[in-house]
């Protein structure tokens, strides 16, 4: 169980050294955002992956997390937030897809768009970038703050989903959304998230 919490304290402390990385490189491009992701997203999946075949050869456990899973299971780790008790994750999964991206449309507009000058000319070309590099990086967070801890740490499913939460959260307080919000609306995600591998026995919801 131990040497699952050292490959995500390396999948965590590898973003931030690549992140790192890429933004030195990336410094004195053109377009140093996109020059920053195009380094960062493929080094970064690659660590992902390593660290994930590793705990895979350490691990006690040997439920393979890395399917698309279940995606009508029932829940029961959510009834807190409202849901009726055994709610389908087809329910479930489609309301966490819509609100968060209705949330951190907001949250990013007022911390970013707002004080820059933007079209939707702008906006439909940098969503053709946005898109894959988004599927890259979404596999590369479920691989590490996911997979990892569920697949190699023997804890009660409840407590494992915080300990991704906590994970996944503190890591975004250098993202966009940053700061406290982001920490904050990353754990909850990253909860939610590891609710949904749990109980769908792959990432097909959290991804």
């Amino acid at each position: 169980m131990v040497i699952a919490f050292v490959w995500l304290a390396l999948g965590i402390l590898g973003l931030f050294g690549f992140g790192s990385l890429a933004k030195k490189k990336s410094a004195h491009s053109k377009n140093s955002k996109l020059s920053y992701q195009l380094i960062y997203q493929p080094l970064s999946l690659c660590m992902a992956l390593l660290l994930w075949l590793a705990n895979r050869i350490t691990s006690e456990t040997k439920t393979n997390y890395l399917t698309l899973g279940n995606l009508t299971a029932k829940s029961s780790m959510l009834d807190w937030l409202g849901f009726d008790k055994n709610s389908s994750w087809l329910e479930i999964g489609t309301t966490f897809a819509i609100i968060p991206l209705i949330v951190t449309s907001i949250v990013v507009y007022f911390q970013v768009l707002k004080k820059k000058e933007w079209s939707f000319g702008k906006l439909g070309l940098a969503l053709l970038v946005a898109i894959p590099l988004s599927i890259t990086n979404a596999l590369t967070e479920e691989l590490i703050f996911r997979i990892i801890p569920i697949e190699g740490i023997a804890l009660s499913p409840m407590v494992l989903a915080i300990v991704c939460a906590f994970a996944f959260g503190i890591p975004h307080y250098f993202g966009t959304p940053g700061k406290f919000i982001g920490v904050a609306m990353a754990s909850f995600l990253g909860y939610v998230a590891a609710c949904s591998v749990l109980e769908t026995q792959g990432t097909g919801w959290a991804w």
